[in-house]
């Protein structure tokens, strides 16, 4: 605040007037015909949702950011080069073709279906519509005379609805060139020149596009990276190209046929030298030298062109070049497709890079030898043409000054009227880009879906063009652009002060409302400011540098805008909305800060020189707006009655003038006192922009990055483990709940509501995972073969995120419904060469491991490996008492029964560490268990238990704590394919669930739940075609209600009956008692056909997949497999900004290396260390057939391990 209270004195030392009123109605702007621009801005404002929601598939959230990240980028890169073209041609002559280029490609908008295509339409759209925006200005100020009329027509344009343009441009001088001649050079260089020219073009569009296609073809998953890193590697490239466009001066200094050749070559070993990139710092530097050198030719080829060709010729040249840029991204397509079809030893992402780049050093020659440095040089015109084409370019097209004036350029970027423009334009654009991110989630809050919420926000930018079109007449009435700039930020203040303080979802309409204001007061003041520094500017290469200056930086807020409203702080974003109250809020304080100081200049040029003619005309063509009759923009009425007999009404003034006026001396002394303010004014404004800018830099890097200072440090995470159940699971039991309980069909499970995106599930080896490689992804962040506990391909182990959570003195936990011992719970606390090696699990699960203990709390079954064989009950190969060596050697706690765990009183008597075995081996089907609930605890009892455990226990802890939560026996029923268990285990998981949620929303401490499967169990299809019948577009969930059983337990109690008579029971007693007491009393189904009973009399040791199908057929549900498949599985989360990372489909390692970042805890440091102790260690592991085998890596494990 005390730097603003400076900056507005400072300001405040330099008050002015402003020149001449302007007519009440424009009536000749109102008749030129429109020049659409609604489409140019329909990306900004739709494409982030769109992708979101109507792609298949669809991208995340940081994704979409990225994406308009990248739409900005395009624009930073591409605003310079029209205006500078447009100074030599004309700026009708660039217009007009920009304009048909962007509305083709509005149109084929609608051809987009992929994440590659929006890619490339985002890139092209980029690009016309920044072409658009940088041209549309000079084109307004070239065709409108009086400079009182440009509001009006800057603030028709301004609002992205319409530009009032004119159809030609004038013609000036004589032509002193035949038709003829100009016809017959110019079909000489059309045909020898452009074409090496748009080929070059392509080239450089190839090579800089190819990271998405590589990305595509894997770069980004074989070097590691993800998406916030992968949008560093592609902003390396712009950042780089936009610091070096001014290299386009060396088309100048050095013959472009030798300048050209070299650049090819360079930046085509740049390109191939992506493909040797090993890591991101490696492929960053490769992006950062393509910017460079594509950089000085993407801005250089207009250039040359201007050298060939007239200004009126121009447009059409310079269309066909723009044009290359979707005939490139056709033919990278195509190309990319090709390549990545190739087999061979090296990766297809890396023969992309390489291939594409080889073509550009392969075209190298065909520049050097074919393409001329100017037209005096050019080898296939005549001497006669060759000195016709250098007369005809001398002509003037235009009143323009001819060529740059360096010391206009230089005063440009030493004037601080730039930087305070720009700095205006930073704050506004924010918002602008800010609105598009988060007022769709306001529309959606009000019960609309995602995809009409968009186009819902047309009202509000409708209402803003309204206020815009509006301002732009009162601000050139009236002369005014100051307070109208602050007046129209104002209504943006309150807008964004509204929706930062409303935090209530309930209403939604005043936030609504607080969206109109905002929008009403941000695009008005951001187009009169574009025409403010346009009138405030003398000389066209001034005005070129000022331009450059404003919309460079005034775009980098693009980038802040990106990043400041992540998911998390969805639906109300109060962050972002405070600061872009805040920088509205500057936006306020600067403009009037301007005005003051440009009517103070204003006077004093007045009193110094005398008052001058809003009207007249001034050559700034040596001084620019340095000329002492040069007035910044003001009314009429600024100029008193008194002064009018003093006006000058002509441009250049005598030297008399200057006598009659004031004294030499009292001139030179106000000319010193006004460089020194000019100068201070300048550095306070270019030390402001530039802190803005490192803030901006910062903000993003916090958001980005992991450290220790820039979070919070005590946090839980738990991670809940859905075992076997895929998206068909959740269909059947939520459909199962809906009718058997008479529910309405919007009453959906806790888990729909928290839906967070789908992962990935394949293992290294395998196309379809088990058990164990899956959580090893999960716990290691890592791929390995089906049937490895936390054990690498290479058979070395690799640290899991609960043995680092420990280490960084978190409290860990393991929770399941399944062994204590088995696949997903072991992968978190040992590391064993197979999964059937459960003696060993037991073992280092309580601490006899080369680590330690690593885990406080187990709760689950499997109590038969942890006591020794010569117990009954055990199953272990040893005499070893696991159990009594946990509680003598490591100082567990114990219970082993419903009792034991009762008397934690849900966690409160609790004594970690904690061992509970409440079960010989698995927890009973939930089915089965309800009837037994003095015998086990359920899933949803043992995870409120821990959790309170944890949080006692972490509660004087600057660290908090990491839980696991299985629901285990999801893929026991999906094996047996018993459809009545899975509704009962899903619904008890999906209970455990609504725990952990509610306990994350009333801790004190930060925490964030993240639930997944490791895959799918039995192919699961809530419908079945039965055999001779016709398919039947139902299934009946009453079936599954009236099941009492498990068809575990129904099979076991078989066995044991059939077991437990005399061998001469006849098949038709045992059949009668099967349809009694097993299938009416236990499926509830009293229609069991004579095969199905004669099937399950005959084999009773098979019974338990009769009776499974048995219930599925009545029940109509299908199941394709016993086993697993390789069906994608969904992803939930309780939310949170950094749970963006795992958004959308991402890889079952991604959610592995999301729980080692949310925890900051380093696992790779971990697996150094079990390298480094397993190699001194003498570990054993048993393979498939019981032989001793060592740890080393010389072991290879088979696939049926």
């Amino acid at each position: 605040m005390r730097g603003r209270r400076i900056s507005a004195f400072f300001l405040f030392l330099l008050l002015v007037r402003v020149r001449g009123t302007s007519v009440w109605v424009p009536c000749c702007s109102l008749r030129i015909v429109h020049v659409h621009l609604w489409g140019v801005y329909f990306a900004f404002f739709y494409v982030a949702a769109f992708s979101r929601h109507a792609l298949n598939p669809p991208l995340s959230y940081p994704d979409s950011l990225n994406l308009l990240l990248f739409l900005n980028s395009i624009g930073i890169i591409c605003r310079l080069v029209p205006g500078y073209v447009a100074h030599r041609v004309g700026a009708i002559n660039i217009f007009m073709p920009t304009s048909i280029i962007a509305s083709a490609l509005v149109f084929c908008f609608i051809a987009i279906t992929s994440p590659a295509g929006l890619y490339a339409w985002v890139v092209f759209c980029g690009i016309a519509a920044a072409g658009i925006q940088s041209i549309f200005p000079t084109a307004l100020v070239f065709l409108t005379p009086d400079l009182r009329l440009l509001g009006v027509r800057m603030g028709r344009a301004g609002d992205e609805t319409a530009i009032r343009g004119a159809s030609e441009e004038p013609g000036h001088g004589a032509v002193h060139v035949s038709e003829e001649a100009n016809l017959r050079i110019r079909r000489a260089s059309d045909r020898r020149v452009l074409p090496i020219v748009c080929c070059l073009y392509v080239l450089s569009y190839l090579d800089r596009g190819n990271i998405g296609n590589a990305k595509t073809a894997g770069a980004q998953d074989a070097l590691g990276l993800d998406s916030t890193q992968w949008a560093w590697v592609l902003n390396s490239f712009y950042i780089c190209y936009v610091a070096f466009e001014w290299t386009t001066m060396f088309w100048k200094i050095f013959p472009a046929h030798i300048y050209v050749s070299v650049l090819c070559v360079c930046w085509g070993a740049a390109a191939m030298s992506s493909g040797a990139a090993r890591n991101m710092a490696e492929l960053v530097v490769t992006r950062c030298f393509l910017g460079v050198l594509e950089a000085t030719f993407g801005s250089g080829a207009p250039y040359f062109l201007s050298m060939l060709y007239r200004r009126r010729e121009l447009g059409f040249r310079m269309s066909l070049l723009i044009g290359m840029s979707p005939l490139a991204n056709t033919f990278a397509s195509s190309l990319a497709y090709g390549i990545t079809q190739i087999r061979g030893s090296l990766e297809p992402w890396r023969l992309l890079f390489i291939i594409e780049g080889s073509l550009t050093v392969l075209f190298a020659p065909v520049v050097y030898f074919f393409l001329i440095d100017s037209p005096a040089k050019a080898k296939f015109l005549t001497d006669e043409d060759r000195m016709l084409s250098i007369e005809r370019l001398q002509l003037r097209d235009s009143t323009a000054e001819d060529g740059v004036k360096w010391k206009q350029v230089m005063a440009g970027f030493t004037d601080y009227k730039n930087y305070v423009h720009s700095l205006i334009h930073f704050c506004a654009n924010y918002s602008f880009a800010a609105l598009s991110n988060f007022l769709p989630t306001i529309v959606k809050d009000m019960g609309y879906d995602p995809v009409a919420a968009q186009g819902l926000t047309a009202p509000a930018y409708f209402a803003a063009f309204l206020i815009c079109v509006l301002a732009s007449y009162v601000s050139d009435r009236f002369g005014r652009r100051g307070f109208v700039v602050a007046g129209t930020a104002a209504m943006g203040v309150v807008g964004y002060g509204l929706l930062a303080a409303i935090r209530d979802e309930n209403r939604a309409g005043a936030r609504y409302a607080g969206a109109w204001l905002a929008a009403c007061g941000v695009f008005p003041a951001l187009s009169i400011n574009l025409t403010w520094i346009l009138n405030n500017q003398g000389g066209d290469s001034k005005k070129g540098a000022g331009l450059a200056i404003f919309l460079t930086l005034g775009q980098c807020s693009s980038f802040i805008s990106s990043v400041v409203f992540p998911q998390g702080d969805a639906p109300f974003y109060t962050k972002g909305c405070a600061i872009g109250c805040g920088l509205t809020g500057l936006i306020v304080l600067l403009a009037l800060g301007m005005h003051v100081a440009l009517s103070c200049e204003n006077r004093r040029r007045d009193r110094l020189y005398r008052p001058v003619d809003p009207g007249a005309e001034v050559d700034v063509t040596e001084e620019g707006d340095n000329h002492r009759d040069f007035r910044m923009p003001r009314p009429a009425g600024m100029v008193s009655e008194e002064q009018r007999p003093l006006l000058r009404k002509g441009a250049k003034a005598s030297s008399r003038d200057d006598g009659n006026t004031t004294s030499t001396t009292a001139r030179n002394k106000s000319r010193r006192w006004s460089r020194l303010r000019e100068v201070g004014v300048f550095a306070w404004a270019l030390a402001s922009t530039a802190a803005v800018i490192v803030l901006a830099v910062w903000t993003q890097h916090s958001q980005q990055t992991c450290s220790h200072g820039s979070r919070s440090a005590k946090r839980n995470l738990v991670f809940m483990v859905s075992d076997g159940m895929g998206p068909a699971s959740l269909s059947l039991t939520r459909s199962y709940r809906q009718l058997v309980d008479g529910l309405p069909e919007d009453d959906t499970l806790v888990l729909d509501r928290h839906f967070w995106g789908s992962s990935r599930t394949r293992s290294s080896n395998s196309l379809v995972t088990d058990s164990a490689a899956g959580a090893t992804a999960f716990a290691c962040g890592k791929k390995s073969y089906n049937g490895a506990i936390s054990v690498l391909p290479d058979y070395k182990p690799c640290g899991s995120v609960l043995e680092a959570a420990k280490r960084a003195g978190y409290m860990t936990g393991l929770v399941v419904t399944t062994d204590v011992t088995d696949a997903t719970p072991a992968c978190f606390a040992s590391h064993v060469l197979g999964r059937q090696m459960q003696d060993d699990i037991a073992l280092q699960e309580i601490g006899d491991g080369v680590l330690g203990r690593s885990v406080d709390l187990m709760l689950g079954g499997g109590r038969c490996h942890f006591l020794p064989n010569t117990t009954a009950g055990s199953c272990r190969r040893d005499r070893v008492n696991v159990a009594a060596l946990a509680q003598d050697k490591h100082g567990w706690s114990y219970a082993d029964s419903r009792a034991g765990f009762d008397a934690l009183k849900g966690g409160e008597d609790a004594r970690l560490p904690m061992l509970g075995l409440f079960a010989p081996n698995d927890v009973p089907f939930e089915l089965d268990r309800r009837n037994m609930n003095d015998v086990y605890p359920s899933l949803s009892e043992m995870a409120q238990t821990a959790l309170r455990a944890l949080e006692k226990a972490t509660a004087e802890s600057d660290k908090g704590f990491f839980l696991m939560i299985e629901g285990s026996r999801i893929d026991h029923a999906g094996h047996i394919n018993d459809p009545a268990a899975q509704v009962h285990e899903v619904l008890e998981y999906d209970k455990a669930f609504k725990v952990v949620v509610d306990f994350i929303g009333q801790s004190k401490t930060e925490g964030v739940l993240v639930a997944t499967s490791d895959h799918e169990t039995g192919g699961l299809a809530t419908a079945l075609q039965e055999p001779g019948h016709l398919p039947v577009y139902n299934w009946y969930p009453q079936v599954l209600a009236n099941a009492s059983a498990s068809c575990e337990k129904l099979a076991a109690t078989l066995q044991d009956y059939v077991a437990s008579q005399p061998f001469y029971l006849s098949h038709e007693d045992l059949e009668a008692w099967i349809n009694d007491e097993l299938i009416v009393s236990g499926l509830g189904i009293s229609d069991a056909t004579d095969e199905e009973l004669a099937l399950l009399a005959k084999d009773p040791g098979a019974s338990i997949n009769t009776f499974a199908a048995i219930i599925s057929l009545r029940a109509h549900i299908g199941w394709s497999t016993h086993g697993h498949s390789a069906v994608d599985v969904n992803i939930y989360s309780s939310g949170g900004p950094e749970t963006d990372k795992i958004r959308g489909n991402v890889e079952n390692t991604d959610v592995g290396k999301f729980l080692s970042y949310y925890l900051d805890v380093d696992v790779d440091k971990i697996t150094e260390e079990l390298k480094e102790k397993t190699s001194k260690t003498n570990l054993k592991a048993i393979d498939a057939e019981s032989t001793a085998v060592n740890w080393g890596g010389e072991y290879h494990i088979t696939e049926s391990t």
